[in-house]
């Protein structure tokens, strides 16, 4: 995910200045990056929250 953010600040990212293509590389790498670290911070939060006396049997992003 540390990839992906260095990447989105490019000035073509920021600036929306970026071809078509680009654009939809930069949307991808976002999408693909929160996917692959959605097991982690589901993880960490279920974490957090046993540890706050909260129970779930699972946390997940949502995409909507």
């Amino acid at each position: 995910m540390m990839d992906v953010v260095g990447i989105t600040q490019h000035h073509d990212a920021i600036t929306g200045t970026a071809k078509f293509h680009v654009a939809d590389d930069y949307a991808w790498r976002v999408a693909e990056g929160i996917e692959t670290s959605n097991t982690a911070y589901s993880a960490l939060i279920g974490d957090l929250a046993q540890s706050a006396g909260i129970s779930a049997s699972s946390w997940q992003w949502c995409q909507r």
